[in-house]
């Protein structure tokens, strides 16, 4: 998946989860278990990796990116609905909420 981008926000495939140490962080001091934190960062998608986390990032003033929210996706099957995306797991870092980042990473992770 490319990028989907406006003056500040870029959202994109994590292949990697060493950037996210900010999001880390703050999941950690909401006391969030070791097995879920795993289940999120460690057990990932095989099947749809590097696309099951997608990475909504805030252009920095020396032209980097800051990690600002993520979420997860995973594909289930079933016998009803066959193949279908699931959405796991939504966060935006406490700093970036109520600015439109969690409803582009859900459309973002719907449409791709």
């Amino acid at each position: 998946m490319g990028s989907s981008s406006s003056d500040e926000l870029v959202i994109e495939a994590c292949a990697s989860t060493e950037s996210l140490s900010d999001i880390l962080g703050e999941l950690r001091k909401r006391e969030h278990s070791k097995e879920f934190l795993a289940g999120v960062f460690e057990r990932r998608d095989k099947q749809l990796f590097p696309r099951d986390l997608l990475v909504a990032s805030v252009r920095t003033r020396r032209g980097g990116l800051r990690p600002a929210g993520l979420i997860k996706r995973s594909l289930k099957f079933d016998a009803k609905r066959g193949c279908h995306v699931c959405i796991d797991f939504v966060w935006v870092l406490s700093e970036f909420r109520r600015r439109g980042v969690g409803r582009r990473l859900l459309m973002a992770g719907l449409l791709a």
